[in-house]
This record gives structure tokens, sequence and C-alpha cells, in this order.
């Protein structure tokens, strides 16, 4: 049941905040030029409007899991307002003291925001481990009437984990196919993706045939209404919505420029190379003979990235300027690999998955020496943002997945 039931949305705290801060923005960009009516002005209107929408439908909807989701969505629409208003203040349409003034109010928001997400995972994570609470214990939602077994449902759920870390990635790798800064690494860089999406395939061939096999009577749904037997690969890849998938934040994050693209992939290559080594040796044949499939993949795109993190941070200043600057958008992300998820852990004690709290070590001294190589520094800070093994995910995947699920969505079950 809703914790908020009790309260309309217009009591909270974080949502009377945001109101004042959208009603100024409203009357600020009133003294903006002519040109800028549709175009900053209203995007600044756009991004503060929808953090108090974001609040406002995540108080309406049913479960934790949902409102969580619309908080972290406003929360990313908050620092969308102040990038706005950082382009305002360069445009000169707000002076100093105007952008300290707003900076101040948004970082109260985004204090009461984190408090209220913090809130409401704490009893989202207290009630996931209540006894006899079945719905949150098995996060894959299929139309059945039967239930899956405990220890099947989490080998599925490892599994698609698996599956959706490399299908992120992948889609994003490939949003560089012709936009590559030499022809030779557009290449590189797609036929990574590529590499990705087929890592990806093995592991959703492999869930489907566990559900289809330890669960006759599962489905899904076409967009259209239609329905049919069985679950496919595709519709693991097509027809999740975001709450339904558990791939780790920093696979979702934006490309950004070279660097950060680059950096990105390096420390997801480093955590999954470890991961395979180990993976080949587990009990399941089929997890074993895909790691050990991939690893010869992966080995490649930890060379190569690690090169490009060796060839930036040893070059020019601002090469090396924008790979420090990537270093600050992605250690955050960093620690959420190495924290086992409850299907991570049952596949570790049952043999069929890897103690990813294991790889941490390996993974720092890997990324340590080619930092050190690239004249780099490695953060010291803690890395704390992590949700999306769990299905709780930065407002990026939303739009990764409209982008990359719409045709199969538009034209339900068409074919080449």
């Amino acid at each position: 049941m809703n914790s908020s039931s009790h309260q309309s949305f217009t009591e909270l705290e974080v949502w009377k905040k945001a109101r004042i801060l959208k009603n100024e923005i409203f009357e600020l960009v009133k003294a903006f030029p002519n040109e800028e009516k549709y175009l900053l002005a209203d995007q600044l209107i756009r991004s503060s409007r929808s953090v108090n929408s974001n609040l406002t439908e995540g108080h309406g909807r049913f479960t934790f899991k949902d409102q969580i989701h619309f908080c972290v969505q406003a929360r990313g629409s908050l620092s969308e307002t102040y990038n706005h208003l950082i382009d305002a203040f360069d445009c000169a349409y707000v002076n100093k003291e105007q952008l300290k003034d707003l900076k101040t109010k948004i970082d109260e928001i985004e204090r009461l925001l984190n408090g209220y997400i913090s809130f409401l995972r704490k009893i989202y994570n207290k009630m996931s481990i209540s006894p006899g609470n079945h719905s949150t214990s098995q996060p894959v939602n299929f139309s059945t009437n039967q239930p899956i077994n405990q220890s099947t449902s989490h080998l599925i759920s490892y599994t698609l984990h698996l599956a959706d870390n490399a299908l992120i990635l992948g889609h994003r790798n490939s949003e560089w196919t012709a936009h590559g800064p030499i022809l030779e690494q557009d290449i590189a860089i797609s036929n990574i993706a590529l590499d990705l999406i087929g890592q990806s395939r093995y592991f959703y061939q492999y869930a489907a045939e566990l559900i289809n096999q330890y669960n006759k009577t599962a489905s899904f749904s076409s967009p259209s209404g239609g329905g049919r037997e069985g679950v496919s690969e595709d519709d693991l890849a097509y027809l999740r919505d975001v709450l339904e998938f558990i791939n780790c934040l920093l696979v979702e994050q934006p490309n950004g420029d070279w660097a950060q693209t680059i950096l990105r992939q390096f420390f997801f290559s480093a955590y999954q190379f470890f991961l395979y080594q180990q993976l080949q040796n587990c009990t399941d044949e089929r997890l074993s003979a895909i790691s050990e499939k991939s690893l010869k993949e992966t080995t490649y795109h930890l060379r190569w990235s690690g090169d490009w993190v060796i060839r930036l941070g040893n070059g020019t200043e601002e090469s090396h300027e924008r790979m420090l600057k990537a270093i600050d958008e992605l250690w955050m992300f960093t620690g959420e690999l190495f924290e086992n998820a409850p299907y991570e852990e049952a596949a570790f004690q049952n043999g069929f998955g890897v103690n990813v709290k294991e790889l941490e070590a390996l993974w720092k001294e890997k990324v340590t020496t080619v930092f050190e190589e690239a004249t780099l520094p490695v953060p010291q800070t803690a890395s704390f943002q992590k949700g999306g093994k769990t299905g709780l995910h930065s407002e990026h995947l939303g739009f990764i997945l409209a982008e990359m699920q719409f045709l199969q969505r538009a034209y339900p079950n068409s074919k080449w």
C-alpha cells in the first residue's frame, strides 16, 4: 500500500519547495529575449515543471517501486533545470547572484528529494524481505497462473541481469555508428556494440527457454492487445518496461563525448572480464558456455578501451581534462557492480553465479594500473549510486527503451 496515502502530494515538503522554484523560474524567463521564447525559456519552464509532475505522478502510484522511479525522474529534471540556468548565465540572461540564489534552492530541493527517495527505499527493501512476501522476491514479471520455483526464478533473474547489461551498453555504443572520431574507431565501437548485443541474445535465449520450460502458461501480451503462448528472446528485450530491466546503472549512462564513452566501456569491460573468467567455471552449463565464448570478445573490449584511456589521459591538455570530467561523471556508478542483488547472492550460493564482491579488488587493481599509465587519479571517494539491479533506474533508461522498443511496440510481431 502507498505509504503516503494519508496525505496529499501538496503536503510533501519537497513538492512545496519545487513549486516555489517552478514559479520563480516562470517569472525569470519573462525577461529573456523573444528569440528564446520557444528555446531556452521553454526548456526551463518544462524541466522545472517536470520536477513537480514526476513527484505528483509517483505519489499517485500504488507501489513503492513506482514512487521511487518517478522521484528519480524528478531528480533528473532538477539537474536539467540547473543546466539550463547555467546556459542562461552563459548567455547573460541571468546574473551571478541570481544563479547562486537559484542554485541554493535547487540544492535544498535535491537534499529533500534524496531524503524522500532514501525513505521510500527503506520501506521498499523492508517489504521485499518480509516473510511471505513473494511478489518482490521474484523480479521477473510475466503473466502466469503457476509460480516458478524459487531457485529457477533466481536463475532466470540472474540470466536476465547479464542480458540486460549487455543489451543496454550495446545499444548505447551503437549510437556512435557513423559518428565516431575516425573511421577505424567508428568500426571498432560498432563491432563492440554487436558483440554485446550478441552476448545479450545468448542470455535472453536461455532465459526464455527457462521460463517456457518451467512455466507452461507464461506469455506476453502484445501492445495491440493480442497474446500468444510462450516467451521469446525478443519479448524479453522489447516488451519489458523500465522497472522490469535489472541492468546496472553504469551501462545506461549517456555517451557524452568520446572520453566518457571510452571510460564507461573500460569500467564495464574490466568488470565483465573478471566476471566471465569466474562464471565460465560455474555449475550451469549454458551460462558457462556463454561466458567462455563471451570472454574472448570481452578481452578485446578491455584491451581496446584501456588503450584509449591511456591515449586520452596522456594526450593533449584537453583530452586529459575530458578524461577527468568522465571520471567525475561515471565513478559514482561503479560501486553498484560489486554489490550482490538478491538473485546474485542466490546464484552464488547455488553455484551458478559469481560473488561480485570478490571481483572488486581485481577490478580496482586493473583500473589503478591503467590510470597510473594514463596519469589519471583514482578517486578515493566511495561510489554511491545504485538501484539498477533491482529495477530502480536513472531517467536515461526510459529514453533508451523508447527508441529501442519503438518498432516492436508500434508494429507487434512484425517480421523482416
